[in-house]
């Protein structure tokens, strides 16, 4: 599980962006502290996945440390 900060508005509409994320199996999103913390399989997948997906989307985030 990581969370991610993620700049700029989150939209719900970018949870389908994560869902094609492979080995993704949950994301909370915390819309006031613009983070998600989504737990993924790290077998499946590494956290530089979402936040592909994320950025894609048009949402530019990172990992948050």
């Amino acid at each position: 599980m990581s969370t991610f900060k993620v700049k700029g508005r989150w939209s719900p509409g970018c949870w389908p962006s994560l869902e094609k994320v492979s080995g993704v199996s949950h994301a909370q999103i915390d819309f006031d502290k613009r983070t998600a913390t989504i737990t993924f399989d790290a077998d499946k997948t590494t956290a530089a996945a979402p936040v592909k997906a994320i950025s894609e989307a048009g949402y530019p985030s990172t990992v948050r440390k």
